[in-house]
């Protein structure tokens, strides 16, 4: 700071306090007299907030953690087959997806399977499909970039989408839209629909809860399947 301070009082002495003056004033105050002074701190300045505001980081991996008992013992314990963080599985044009788990049909059987199941699903899975056949489920994160989000589209699916980071517009085929907040919940009832980050310099995360399920029937017989993905 000593060192700045005086090369600032050398170039422009009539300008810049001495250094006593100087280093009293706040930050805000020292960038006000640079902005005023120097065109290139003003550029800077600029360049900085939009390299910021460009560039948002994505959302951390959320922590997964799996509970198990001990078939000899019945003992509950944490299963540490899987690394707890849950790595992105997929880029699906700039929104990632991550899938937390997969189950069987209800009820389900706890024998190891199902871990054995979800562990050789996560080396092969891809998205879409976003359920999997058979009444089985699918719990995914879904996290969308600023400004980002998805075509419309019709899964064949019931979804319980629950919000827990920024916020989603979600948009149906008439034209309706909601504004989906931290801790707001969907229920997806295999409808046409889309979904947008608002937010110019935040990310946004869905957890989905997804079964698959019979198409919808309209009273002429029509059965409406999936489109847009």
């Amino acid at each position: 700071m000593l060192s700045l301070a005086r090369h600032f009082h050398k170039l422009l002495p009539s300008q810049y306090p001495p250094y006593k003056a100087w280093s009293c004033l706040s930050l805000a105050k020292r960038s006000q007299i640079l902005a005023a002074q120097e065109p290139w701190y003003k550029t800077t300045k600029k360049f900085s907030s939009f390299t910021a505001m460009s560039t948002p980081e994505p959302l951390p991996n959320p922590q997964r953690v799996i509970t198990d008992t001990d078939l000899e013992t019945g003992i509950s314990h944490f299963n540490t087959t899987l690394d707890e963080s849950l790595a992105v599985k997929q880029d699906l044009g700039g929104s990632l997806f991550r899938l937390g788990y997969i189950t069987d049909k209800t009820p389900n059987t706890l024998d190891g399977t199902d871990l054995t199941n979800y562990t050789e699903y996560l080396e092969t899975a891809s998205v879409p499909p976003v359920t999997l056949p058979d009444g089985r489920g699918m719990i995914w994160y879904i996290d969308t970039p600023p400004g980002k989000g998805s075509p419309s589209h019709r899964t064949l699916s019931f979804d319980v989408v629950i919000q827990v980071a920024g916020e989603i517009e979600l948009t149906l085929e008439s034209g309706e839209k909601r504004i989906q907040k931290p801790g707001d919940m969907v229920i997806q009832r295999a409808t046409t629909h889309s979904w947008r980050n608002p937010s110019e310099d935040k990310w946004a995360r869905m957890v989905g809860v997804m079964y698959s399920s019979n198409p919808v029937v309209l009273k002429n017989g029509t059965e409406l399947g999936p489109s847009g993905l």
